[in-house]
């Protein structure tokens, strides 16, 4: 691009010199004046008008003469003499916003210069200061100056394009906070975390939570369903930071469990009448539990039917003591059958033993609880006939123990008493015929006297 620069010079043909000129061979001799008006190719009169800042031209920079011939009034022919310089037009100067220490723009640049020749001045208005640009990622930015290794502000066009550029540093706004509390309280299950310092206004942030969180004591705390655990009025989960401090606050439910207590044999088989005690029921996690009590671990066990069980303590299953968790607790104390024996005894109604006649065990380390009768023939016989012809009889109000029932750990004992029998010897006198013999009476050689 060129920009025409007209200069002239009225001259009257007598006085008129003429030089080589660069590009038409003609240069009419000076001194000569600088127009700022527009270009006219027929001045209406002698005398142009002239201005203030008219200017003398270097000859060096004139590129053509333009020559025009006009009759004024008086009769003199004169030569209005025109000089062109084609200038060049300079390169444009552009005002730049970026991010500060990056070539990153937050708008469009705009015009500062366009189309100037080389040389001539520019001004570039400077943004406000404070003022907030927020770029595509939605991170806001301030205004923080001229950056200093660019165009200066205010300059001269040049052949190359200027770029002034105005950096923008990030607008730094609140902390994020995130809190974990006891559900509808203030109470902090542990200590808040600070997830954004100083962060910038339009930065994301993401908040990170637990699904449960256990204290010393054991006491266990689970997130909340609900709003994913988010408490009324709590910053969300993830945002973008503002200029104020914004706080996360997730909701902990105190957690509760169960702790049972268990009975079983040696064979983990259920003991008859002996059901599961639960010792903590919905408890608080935490809460301590102690199964090793009298009542919760006995050391023996009577069913309904007479069983006894016996505690083997070496075989119990799980912690007797603790803290209630979450997770059920089970503690199972194992018993084991207790047997025992029944016997039957028989002596005189005196309790010493009858000849011949030993005791019987009828149960012989039998399971407790079964049942047994030692009222029967075999075992409670009427009467006892010893190997030298003795004989007892029963005596059944004497008898000691119970006779029916059931095996207990402690031996049984059933003795039955009987009570030697007795009778008399007569010796009779009869003829062949089996007659009395007249004045001879019976003799009695054994009166009321025991068996022998």
């Amino acid at each position: 691009m060129y920009l025409l620069i007209k200069l002239y010079k009225n001259i009257t043909v007598k006085k008129k010199k003429i030089y080589t000129g660069k590009e038409t061979g003609r240069v009419v001799e000076g001194p000569w004046e600088y127009r700022t008006d527009a270009y006219q190719p027929n001045w209406p009169r002698t005398n142009s008008p002239k201005v203030a800042n008219f200017e003398a031209p270097d000859r060096e920079i004139i590129d053509r003469v333009l020559v025009s011939q006009e009759l004024v009034n008086n009769g003199n022919v004169v030569e209005n003499v025109y000089y062109e310089r084609i200038m060049p037009i300079g390169g444009d100067v552009v005002a730049k916003y970026v991010i500060e220490g990056t070539t990153t723009e937050l708008k469009p640049a705009t015009d500062v210069a366009k189309g100037l020749k080389v040389g001539k001045n520019y001004t570039s208005t400077a943004p406000v200061a404070g003022e907030e640009l927020t770029a595509t990622d939605g991170k806001v930015y301030v205004y923080k100056g001229h950056k200093a290794t660019s165009a200066a502000e205010t300059g001269k066009i040049t052949a190359d394009k200027q770029e002034v550029v105005y950096e923008y540093e990030p607008k730094l706004g609140g902390n994020v906070e995130v809190k974990y509390v006891v559900a509808g309280t203030e109470e902090n299950l542990k200590d808040p975390v600070t997830l954004v310092v100083n962060g910038q206004v339009g930065s994301d942030y993401t908040a990170t939570k637990d699904a449960t969180i256990t204290k010393e004591d054991g006491r266990v705390y689970k997130l909340v369903e609900a709003n994913n655990g988010l408490k009324e009025g709590s910053a969300g989960e993830t945002g973008k930071v503002t200029t104020e401090k914004q706080t996360v606050t997730y909701e902990y439910e105190l957690q509760k469990g169960n702790v049972t207590v268990n009975y079983t044999d040696t064979e983990g088989n259920a003991i008859e009448g002996k059901t599961s005690v639960v010792v903590e029921n919905q408890s608080p996690t935490g809460k301590d539990y102690d199964t090793n009590t009298p009542d919760l671990k006995p050391t023996t066990i009577t069913t309904p039917s007479g069983k006894v069980y016996k505690l083997v303590s070496d075989q119990t299953v799980g912690k007797e003591t603790g803290k209630v968790t979450v997770d059920s607790i089970e503690v199972t104390y194992k018993y084991e059958l207790q047997k025992g024996d029944v016997t039957v005894n028989y002596t005189d109604i005196e309790g010493n033993a009858i000849e011949g006649k030993t005791s019987v065990v009828v149960e012989n380390q039998s399971p407790t609880g079964k049942d047994y009768n030692t009222n029967t023939t075999d075992l409670k016989p009427t009467t006892i006939t010893t190997p030298s012809g003795k004989v007892y009889k029963l005596v059944p109000d004497q008898t000691v123990g119970k006779e029916t029932g059931k095996v207990t750990v402690d031996p049984i004992e059933v003795t039955y008493k009987y009570e030697l029998q007795k009778g008399d010897v007569t010796v009779n006198y009869t003829d062949t015929e089996g007659n009395a013999i007249e004045g001879k009476t019976s003799v009695k050689a054994e009166k009321s006297k025991s068996n022998r």
